[in-house]
């Protein structure tokens, strides 16, 4: 069994690693140079490139880089894939990757996670685990589209500017936090960036988040939490989440960095599958 997933996960190298998960990376651009998402482009970066002005750009990487990281799964003795994407209302990345399915060599089951970050790197974890115990296609999907539909990502941006430049959020949510002068809480709901709230500066959004997100997985059986912070360390900066499960900190990713802009802090929390394995 085979795991696909996109860049935009932000899956940390270990976990990638430790799952055997294939990445298909997504391209930025910074005014004319052309870089790969978790390869040659960090977080950092983009954050230094948009405070100086620079023209930063995200592009889906095309059917054609899907189709080959199938064949060479299909050669190297895999019998199916599942391939597990950032949301199609975010990206094109769930399209791309259902035309290059249509010439697999190999079966391919195409999950939209309708989420984003490790929204849907959990689902991409989930499943993994299972088809680690060879479990069925069908089984390893259902983990992933179980666990996707658990999800929550919350997160805080210092200004509106990022997300309402690229299209990513209505303008009625940047006239918000305008006019209301305030730091906005910003969730993902139905596979497309939504307000969750505000505060006044930095530091009570996110408490906010946190705390948001610790009365959600408070409800959650089998919890997994991570977090992250666009240019520095969340830990190392006081925002970890309190959590009787798993906490990752993670990279916010540099696409979604590009996205929102520097100081953005992300936490997302799903449900794993009761058999998901606890060890490190």
């Amino acid at each position: 069994m085979g795991i696909v997933t996109d860049s935009a996960t932000a899956l940390p190298a270990s976990v990638q690693s430790k799952f055997g998960v294939t990445v298909i990376p997504l391209h930025l651009s910074i005014d004319d140079e052309v870089f790969s998402e978790g390869v040659n482009i960090s977080p950092p970066k983009v954050v230094s490139a948009l405070l100086d002005k620079k023209v930063v750009k995200i592009f889906e990487p095309p059917a054609a880089e899907f189709a080959r990281a199938y064949r060479d799964l299909a050669q190297a003795g895999v019998q199916h894939i599942v391939s597990i994407h950032v949301s199609s209302k975010m990206q094109k990345v769930v399209a791309h990757a259902t035309e290059a399915a249509a010439q697999s060599p190999v079966p391919v089951t195409v999950i939209d996670s309708g989420s984003v970050s490790m929204g849907t790197g959990f689902a991409v974890m989930a499943a993994a685990a299972r088809a680690a115990e060879d479990e069925s296609p069908e089984r390893v999907a259902e983990a992933a589209r179980t666990t996707a539909t658990s999800s929550r990502v919350m997160m805080t941006v210092e200004t509106m500017e990022y997300v309402h430049r690229d299209g990513q959020v209505p303008g009625a949510v940047r006239a918000f936090a305008d006019t209301m002068h305030v730091r906005p809480l910003l969730t993902i709901k139905d596979g497309v960036i939504a307000r969750a709230g505000g505060a006044r500066n930095t530091t009570p959004a996110r408490n906010e988040v946190r705390r948001q997100i610790e009365d959600y997985i408070s409800t959650l059986p089998n919890p997994a939490v991570s977090v992250a912070l666009a240019g520095g360390s969340a830990v190392e900066a006081g925002l970890g989440v309190t959590t009787a499960g798993l906490m990752i900190e993670a990279s916010p990713g540099a696409s979604l960095t590009a996205h929102t802009g520097p100081g953005t802090y992300v936490v997302c929390a799903a449900n794993l599958p009761a058999d998901f394995p606890r060890a490190d």
